[in-house]
């Protein structure tokens, strides 16, 4: 299933990556703000908004190491906190850090990078999307309250109804999770005479309930993997 997950207000965060085991260690502090951006509503669903912008000055943190931050923000996009879905609609706006003399790395600050963004979406209003999909169903006008009746039952959205010489255009939107088993359903609402046509529309929020359901999942899933 396509989800995505985004983030619905701005946070600060101040996160230190610091790992000690024998000889040299790891550290890489990261300070800045994770905004939300909006995303346009006709945006590829393929595409990933995820931006990263550096806006340090002075000496706490060497420019050389901001690749690596950007590098591990990118890679906590892949994969968000809540579902294991990917994150958009983020903008990283990186600030000011800390560095080691002898424990700094590339490896350091990639991590802490990763984990400042984790940090910062959990704090940030996180929210699960779907996609809705743009769904036109013609179908003989006699069927046309049985086939209403239907898209309402999977929590679509009538946008417009038309009739042409006997036959009913039904444009709305449905989540693509209801759309499962929908041509099944179509062929018996309408004796075989209906046709239903889908294409991506845009992402919108999930359900709280099931956001929460969604969330459980995932959680259930990571621990039978451990």
């Amino acid at each position: 299933m396509a989800y995505r997950e985004t983030i619905t207000k701005p946070t600060k965060f101040d996160y230190i990556h610091k790992k000690q085991s024998g000889g040299s260690g790891q550290y890489g502090r990261v300070i800045g703000t994770l905004e939300p951006v909006e995303i346009e509503e006709d945006a590829d669903k393929d595409a990933v908004t995820c931006s990263f912008v550096d806006e340090t000055v002075g000496q706490n943190l060497s420019k050389s190491y901001v690749p690596a931050i950007q590098k591990g923000f990118l890679a906590s996009c892949d994969k968000g906190p809540l579902t294991g879905s990917p994150v958009e609609g983020v903008l990283f706006r990186l600030l000011d850090g800390a560095q080691h003399d002898v424990d700094s790395s590339e490896m350091a600050f990639k991590a802490a990078g990763q984990g400042a963004m984790r940090e910062a979406v959990r704090n940030a209003g996180p929210q699960v999307l779907q996609p809705i999909m743009k769904v036109e169903i013609t179908v003989p006008e006699e069927f046309q309250g049985s086939v209403i009746g239907g898209v309402n039952k999977r929590t679509g959205t009538v946008l417009n109804t038309e009739a042409i010489e006997g036959f009913c255009t039904i444009l709305c939107e449905v989540p693509l999770n209801a759309m499962f088993g929908y041509s099944s359903d179509l062929r018996s609402e309408t004796q075989g005479k209906g046709e239903f046509t889908m294409e991506f529309q845009k992402y919108e929020p999930v359900l709280p309930q099931d956001q929460a359901l969604l969330i459980k999942a995932y959680e259930t899933e990571r621990a039978a993997k451990k």
